[in-house]
């Protein structure tokens, strides 16, 4: 299959009836009987239904509670369905007839130079893919390695107290929680009974597991939520869904291990169809907003290619990359990707060797890097009574002069 859902497509374009809007909605309107558009979802009535059941977590009977009130973006997201192999005709379609009409309009223009978010973006509905090259990456039942206390120490995490990130939301946007995958975890468990945003697809993949059981080993008390967004495939849908749910829940910390594979000129293996673009606008558009100017700290895996570019969505604005140092805490690990651009403020953060599977397995990663760098938030966060991520990132980097191609080691203290 292409690295994209055939036949679907995400939109978004501003609220309200002011002339951006007016325009974006005109010109969907324009060629949507052409190529007869059907909305499949929209962000709003997804979020406005009642959670779905909490998944059971042993011997943790938590459960979220109250009414959630959706804090919306500034803009409409929507999935719309399109014919099979029209979707990147349509997006380019749509982006060519939204600019003749917007530059046409003088107050279309001041809307667009005022605000970002009153721009119309749209993308096929692109598949993601693990940090870690493939969705099954912790494919038995693990412990966590004998390196996690060295781990602690290198980061200051050995320090943290009881509770002391009580109070503290991390979500952990992956696969869901597992208890099986995790036979030595505590009793009550310290991860809370998750959130199942997609059905059926079920993996058979602990890598979500092993990430909110490395916070939850890490962040004592913190209030660690598995979403599930990810089955043995997952979508640029499923993560807006996720980031918008963990919006709703009020998360402090979020997890982001997928990537996108957005590559200019490199042709779907499958359809040859060639890529325009390196990014998705949609995409950037959630994270940014997600962050909330960045007081919500979205921490995303920076990719396990061994180059030097920061994989998407760590690169876009609003998160906050995570590279993987070596054992030794002075170095990248080697399949870790880096910035060699030195553009963004990415943290290096443990992510070799952390846990072992029945079968003999090492399993490293950045994705296992950003769970220590979530716990690390919590705790941060707990002990210095600070939620606002911006402020703790500054808290985390002031202490340490220690640098990894280009990446700095936060430490708490």
């Amino acid at each position: 299959m292409c690295d994209f859902v055939g036949g679907q497509v995400v939109v978004t374009r501003p609220r309200g009836d002011g002339p951006a809007a007016a325009v974006a909605l005109a010109a969907l309107r324009a060629i949507s009987e052409r190529y007869e558009v059907r909305l499949l979802q929209n962000l709003d009535t997804l979020m406005e239904q009642p959670l779905p059941a909490a998944q059971k977590v042993e011997g943790h009977e938590r459960r979220p509670e109250g009414k959630w009130v959706f804090s919306r973006p500034p803009f409409h997201v929507e999935l719309a369905k399109v014919p099979d192999g029209e979707e990147l005709s349509f997006v380019d379609e749509l982006r060519g007839v939204y600019f003749d009409f917007a530059l046409s309009d003088t107050r279309t223009i001041a809307d667009l130079v005022h605000n970002r978010n009153q721009q119309l973006h749209a993308s096929p509905n692109w598949k993601l893919h693990t940090a870690a090259g493939t969705p099954e990456a912790v494919p038995d039942p693990f412990t966590i390695s004998g390196n996690h206390p060295t781990y602690l120490r290198q980061v200051g995490l050995d320090t943290a107290k009881p509770g002391e990130a009580a109070g503290i939301t991390v979500a952990v946007l992956d696969n869901g929680f597992d208890s099986t995958f995790w036979p030595g975890s505590p009793t009550p468990s310290p991860v809370a009974a998750g959130q199942d945003l997609i059905s059926g697809d079920a993996s058979t993949s602990g890598h979500g597991t092993l990430v909110a059981a490395l916070i939850a080993e890490s962040a004592p008390g913190a209030d660690v939520i598995p979403l599930r967004m990810a089955g043995q495939e997952s979508t640029e849908w499923d993560a807006l869904h996720a980031l918008a749910h963990a919006v709703q829940l009020g998360a402090h910390v979020v997890t982001f291990s997928y990537r996108q594979i957005l590559a200019v000129d490199n042709p779907c293996h499958v359809c040859g169809l060639v890529r325009r673009a390196a990014r998705s606008e949609v995409f950037a558009k959630m994270i940014d907003w997600a962050s909330d100017g960045g007081s919500r700290a979205i921490l995303a895996a920076a990719g396990n290619d061994g180059i030097g570019s920061i994989a998407r969505p760590a690169a876009y604005q609003g998160a906050i990359p995570i590279a993987a140092l070596d054992a030794r805490g002075t170095a990248l690990w080697p399949a870790s990707n880096w910035d060699a651009a030195n553009k963004l403020d990415v943290l290096a953060l443990p992510g070799e060797d952390v846990a072992s599977g029945t079968s003999g397995a090492l399993y490293s990663g950045t994705s296992f890097a950003t769970a220590y760098a979530a716990a690390l938030y919590a705790v941060a966060m707990g002990r210095n009574s600070i939620k606002d991520a911006a402020q703790i990132s500054k808290v985390l980097t002031a202490s340490s002069s220690l640098t990894a191609s280009n990446a700095k080691v936060p430490v708490l203290t």
